[in-house]
């Protein structure tokens, strides 16, 4: 790919732009301006990004292979192209064409036109600057199948040159569907989980349930990792997660039977989330559970504990296959998470993989009965990390 003298980065808003109505277009639209802003200025750039709809246009920093891989971490960005900016006359244009042909040594070229402007007659256009370029330049005119395909988009009275399009994460700006509290084991699971929830507009906040001494501290070392390559995906300045050291002391107090053990262990992680988003003024929880993956993940239990719940449950990979999960987490950056930390000791020897309707009833009696505890161990032992840190 041959790199012309480009000095601006035109970037496509995702879905959001042609399904939305007026206002909340408009909304989505400033935000994914402002995590573009935010996402350069946190890589140490002063950003200058100017949004013409239905584009967005960064003029600083020019478009360097590392600002447009940044850009790929930038939710709501459907595709964009480093693109050369002049004014939109034909001088202009043809000038950047000829020094195109030139560079590229190409024998043939298609120019295409999008116009932002109706009156703006594109075939005569085309035609125009097809004619000089061949006279000119020599080079041939194929639209079927060019060397060189060169697009021209019209946007008020500039117009941006690009020969391709760099795909974008697609998906919403990062924050216009309100807030979750995400369950994160340190995993690849729940980190893919995360991300995906980010994807449709989600502000995530991490939270890790410590169990140690009864899970190493490998575990706690892997959800450090998990939360930085996460907040990795995030475009703002900053993000909070969230450790509950001695998580384990309220599952000692439960007076149930031991094959539902780590059923009610589930349960309480779900308490700690949903107070912790009540708090937060957030939504609901989400985790990286996938159906049939462990015991407690069999429909059955995960209805339970859908059930058991404060506040909604959302599960972004429930139907997911561990090798599709670790393949998007791979794709994500994430990849690093797949190791296994050792297994958790207050699990059963024989857990339950279908809860019965007396075990979950005594369950919800003895979770109303330690919801203090569950508070108290939140209160005195919930440890914020700020990152970047």
């Amino acid at each position: 790919m041959l790199d012309y003298e480009w000095n601006t980065i035109l970037v496509r808003p995702g879905e959001f732009m042609v399904r939305l109505g007026s206002w909340s277009r408009k909304y989505m639209f400033r935000r994914l301006e402002e995590s573009i802003e935010k996402r350069l200025t946190r890589e140490g750039f002063t950003p200058k990004v100017v949004g013409i709809e239905p584009r967005i246009i960064i003029y600083e920093p020019k478009p360097t292979p590392k600002v447009l891989g940044i850009l790929k971490h930038v939710f709501g960005i459907s595709s964009y192209s480093p693109a050369i900016c002049v004014d939109f006359t034909f001088n202009d244009l043809f000038n950047v064409l000829e020094s195109m042909v030139s560079i590229s040594g190409i024998d043939s070229i298609a120019i295409r036109i999008h116009r932002g402007d109706t009156r703006i007659s594109s075939r005569g256009l085309i035609r125009e600057l097809s004619d000089r370029l061949s006279r000119i330049s020599g080079v041939r005119i194929d639209l079927e199948r060019p060397d060189l395909e060169v697009n021209i988009e019209i946007r008020n009275d500039k117009a941006f040159i690009y020969t391709y399009e760099i795909p974008g994460p697609s998906g919403l700006p990062y924050g216009v569907e309100g807030c979750l509290v995400s369950l994160v084991s340190g995993g690849v699971d729940s980190a893919v989980a995360s991300v995906l929830a980010m994807k449709r507009g989600i502000k995530i906040v991490p939270l890790f349930a410590n169990l140690h001494p009864y899970w190493s501290r490998k575990a706690i070392e892997r959800a450090y990792r998990s939360f930085e390559l996460i907040f990795r995906w995030v475009p703002w300045d900053s993000m909070k997660a969230y450790i509950i050291k001695d998580a384990y002391k309220p599952l000692l107090s439960l007076k149930v039977p031991a094959n539902i053990r780590c059923i009610a262990c589930k349960a309480i992680m779900h308490r700690y989330a949903s107070k912790l988003a009540q708090r937060l003024r957030c939504h609901g929880i989400v985790t990286g559970e996938a159906v049939g993956q462990v015991a407690s993940q069999t429909l059955n239990n995960m209805s339970a504990l859908t059930m058991l719940s404060p506040l909604p449950i959302y599960r972004p990979v429930a139907f997911m296959d561990k090798l599709e999960i670790i393949e998007i987490g791979r794709k994500m950056g994430l990849s690093q998470l797949n190791i296994s930390v050792g297994e958790c000791r207050l699990r059963p020897r024989h857990p339950s993989i279908s809860i019965t309707v007396e075990e979950l009833s005594l369950l919800k009696s003895e979770l109303e009965r330690i919801d203090d505890l569950i508070t108290g161990v939140l209160d005195n032992n919930l440890e914020e990390i700020v990152f970047p840190r």
